[in-house]
């Protein structure tokens, strides 16, 4: 219970953050469960960029997000979640 509350503050102050930034794209945090951890170990990284295919272990210092005006769940790193096309449902 702890560990979904500090993500979630987490995600939360991480969003608010960017919320004053001008753009026109919300950014969601990221949830942690327990299918997804077992999914992310056996992948080895946690977020990959639906743009350029980056992922947080190969660029450890590199921040990712999910875009709100997307369809589904895609994940950006920091050079393309203002700049990317964002996904629709077809």
């Amino acid at each position: 219970m702890r560990k979904r509350l500090t993500a979630w503050l987490l995600a939360l102050v991480m969003a608010l953050t960017l919320v004053g930034c001008g753009d026109d794209v919300t950014v969601i945090g990221v949830t942690t469960g327990g299918d997804q951890t077992q999914q992310q170990e056996q992948q080895g990284y946690h977020h990959k960029c639906a743009v350029c295919g980056k992922t947080d272990t190969d660029y450890p210092d590199m921040q990712f997000r999910y875009c709100s005006k997307c369809a589904g769940y895609h994940c950006f790193c920091q050079d393309h979640i203002f700049n990317h096309v964002h996904f629709t449902e077809e």
